[in-house]
């Protein structure tokens, strides 16, 4: 012993025996002689000399010793001094529990590693999640199951007992047998697990080990949890299981895979089926090479529907597959109308080119050819083909020549021109369609201007006055106006510059004049002069009426009385019946195009800008008007006549007498060629069945099956019952 450690021995051995008595300093001296302070430190105690003891362990290398006694004593300053001063975190530990500082001695415990005693601590002061983590951390999963169940963290609590399965397996070397407690935990995780999207691959992971996938399966089928038990049984390869719980569910898209999964074809038609996938249903029949039935599917496909192109066009070229060209080019032609990409637009564009090729309709072949080389010049081998078909063209009109003259039919005398613009055709050779013949401009003015096939003088800008605008459009714009000659109101239809040069507005300009100078009738609108300013403008003079359209009115109003209605309809049906004897058929009815007189309440026919005149056959199949009134015929580009105003009549009325158009929405063109329309009474419960009758006869589908006349709906009209 150093001899300074001697000296303070020494100090504090005089000073422990003075306060011990006699006997006691006797054994004191002698232990402390021997150096057995373990012996002295009892003797102390013994004395009631605590603190001394705890002092004498403490400065003689025995902090154990003095600790302990500290603990015994409950002198737990000391006792903490103690293990702080010489390192001792476990005595530390054990200072803190019998002192009640539970939380302390779980961090020290904590700090050396001794993590099964300080999960212990902390599980006893209820803080279950860190007893939980230092749980799991040592392997003893079902504690921390244990733990987090009293926590009530469900998703660690899922999370232990899948743990615990996993190692209780990997313990047991594979053996199911032998995890039961586990495995049923596990596979109650699972269960929840599968609850949520993103965390069923782990319920399945977790049950393919648990090897539990029937008979979760099976018992989730039970609870009447059928999309779950679906995932269960797709996860197990058991495909028509799978198919029967997604149907009950309603899920085409997981029942139709289940279907496909388990190569089951009758399955994967009568799924389509079930959930309305025509389209689908259709492509399906294809491959099965059941084309009739492919066609039946492929005609339910609804016009809204994102698929209903692809399954019209599928149609047609069914269609031409089965030589049926007629019905094929119906759908090509329905879709033209629609706004497609294109590639689309020429592909449809040839197929319906074609299918009239074959049909021997050569002139709507081309039209269709030329429009798919006006978009795509390159598409296919379509120059060639156009090449092909005028040459064809050309056979054909030299060999019906040819047959003629030997059968003796042709004319003897030259064909006389159609008007004096033929004659002077090669005098204006360098004036084209809508623009002005050279040398006609004198300081700034024009003096002619062609329109259509007509060349027409110009007039002053000042032979009519302006009043106000009263409507404009894409073709122009019309003003109520004075002629300063005849000193009378006109309506004064004024082309748009743009238009000024566009053959076909001009020639539609000139058809209505032409058409309207035919008709003088008071329920159609007088023309009384068209031609040109000498500032360019190219104008039409009609008769002015002051009032407002059909379509204002039934947007103000709503569906029109009985009453009202009829006299609407008698007055129009007036108009064009005396238009169909006169052999101009208007093509274009509807309700923005008849005007209602507010002084007499006359109805007026207005804009025969579409008209066709019977002395004409140019044109004559050419698809024109406003879709939502279209007949079914101008739709498909057919030759038309009076029927076809009828059946746009029908529609205004049905418009009328509703508030809406039978036909709104997706493939208008379509739908008035194929779909019949909705009976006027589920718009208007309050319609005359007598005139809803009339109206639905007006728009039947074939044009036999219409009144023949407006006459004939006059006849019906005035038999209605009020």
């Amino acid at each position: 012993m150093h001899s300074h450690a001697v000296c303070r021995l020494m100090t504090m051995n005089s000073i422990f025996r003075k306060k011990l008595s006699g006997e006691a300093q006797q054994k004191f001296k002698a232990a402390m002689d021997c150096e057995n302070i373990v012996q002295a430190s009892a003797i102390l105690l013994q004395a009631g000399m605590v603190e001394d003891a705890i002092h004498l362990c403490e400065s003689n290398g025995n902090p154990v010793e003095a600790i302990d006694i500290a603990i015994k004593y409950q002198m737990y300053a000391d006792g903490e001094r103690i293990a702080k001063a010489v390192n001792r975190p476990q005595k530390l530990a054990e200072v803190y529990q019998v002192e009640g500082k539970l939380e302390e001695a779980a961090e020290v415990l904590l700090s050396i590693k001794q993590y099964d005693k300080a999960a212990k601590i902390f599980f006893k002061i209820k803080q279950f999640d860190k007893a939980a983590v230092l749980y799991a951390k040592i392997g003893q999963y079902m504690n921390a199951v244990m733990c987090y169940q009293k926590s009530g963290n469900l998703a660690k609590q899922l999370e232990m007992q899948v743990r615990a399965f996993e190692a209780d397996l990997a313990m047991a070397n594979g053996d199911i047998q032998a995890t039961s407690v586990s495995r049923t935990m596990a596979i109650y995780a699972a269960k929840v697990y599968l609850k949520e999207p993103e965390t069923r691959s782990k319920a399945i992971e977790i049950l393919n080990k648990a090897q539990a996938l029937e008979e979760t399966a099976q018992e989730l089928e039970k609870e009447g949890q059928h999309e779950l038990a679906a995932i269960c049984f797709e996860a197990d390869n058991q495909y028509e299981k799978s198919y029967q719980g997604y149907l009950s569910v309603g899920d085409f898209e997981n029942a139709y895979r289940m279907a496909q999964a388990a190569g089951n074809t009758d399955l994967e038609i009568a799924t389509l089926k079930r959930f309305k996938k025509y389209y689908k249903l259709g492509q399906k029949y294809i491959e099965a090479k059941r084309i009739d039935d492919a066609l039946d599917a492929l005609k339910q496909v609804d016009s809204d529907d994102p698929n209903y192109v692809n399954a019209l066009e599928l149609q047609g070229d069914i269609y031409c597959k089965k030589k049926n060209y007629s019905d094929a080019v119906t759908c090509y032609e329905s879709l033209l109308w629609q706004e497609l990409p294109d590639e689309k637009m020429c592909r449809i564009g040839y197929k319906a080119g074609y299918s009239y090729e074959i049909m021997e309709d050569y002139d709507n072949a081309l039209r269709h050819y030329q429009k798919v080389q006006s978009i795509d010049a390159s598409f296919h081998d379509i120059g060639a083909t156009i090449k092909s078909l005028i040459e064809k063209q050309e056979r054909l009109k030299q060999d019906s020549l040819k047959a003629d003259i030997e059968t003796g039919e042709t004319c003897d005398s030259p064909v006389k021109p159609k008007s004096l613009s033929d004659v002077g055709d090669r005098k204006r050779r360098s004036v084209t369609t809508g623009q002005l013949p050279a040398g006609t401009r004198s300081r700034g003015r024009i003096s002619t201007v062609i329109i259509g096939d007509t060349e027409v003088a110009a007039i002053g800008s000042d032979r009519y006055k302006v009043v106000e605008e009263v409507a404009h459009g894409g073709m122009g714009v019309v003003y109520k106006a004075t002629d300063t000659i005849l000193m009378r109101t006109v309506a004064l239809k004024v082309l748009s510059n743009k238009l000024r040069d566009n053959p076909v507005a001009l020639e539609y300009f000139m058809r209505e004049a032409r058409a309207s100078a035919q008709l003088q009738h008071i329920n159609i609108v007088t023309v009384y002069d068209i031609g040109s300013l000498n500032d360019g403008n190219i104008y039409m003079a009609m008769e002015f009426i002051d009032g407002k359209n059909l379509k204002q009115i039934i947007s103000q109003t709503g569906p029109f009385p009985t009453k009202f209605l009829l006299q609407v309809a008698m007055h129009a049906c007036r108009g064009l019946q005396y238009a169909h004897d006169n052999g101009i058929i208007h093509r274009d009815i509807k309700s923005s195009n008849m005007m209602i007189a507010k002084k007499d309440k006359t109805l007026k026919i207005c804009d025969l800008g579409l008209a066709k005149i019977a002395s004409e056959d140019h044109n004559s199949t050419q698809a024109v008007g406003t879709p939502y009134y279209m007949s079914p015929e101008q739709v498909l580009g057919n030759e038309i006549d009076r029927r076809s105003d009828i059946y746009s009549l029908g529609v205004t009325l049905f418009e009328l007498s509703t508030g809406v158009l039978p036909f709104v929405k997706g493939d208008l063109p379509y739908k008035h060629v194929h779909e019949l329309p909705p009976a006027p009474s589920t718009f208007n419960p309050q319609i005359n069945p007598d005139v809803e009758a009339i109206i639905l006869k007006m728009m039947e589908k074939k044009p036999a099956d219409r009144f023949d006349s407006c006459n004939d709906v006059m006849a019906a009209l005035k038999a209605v019952k009020l």
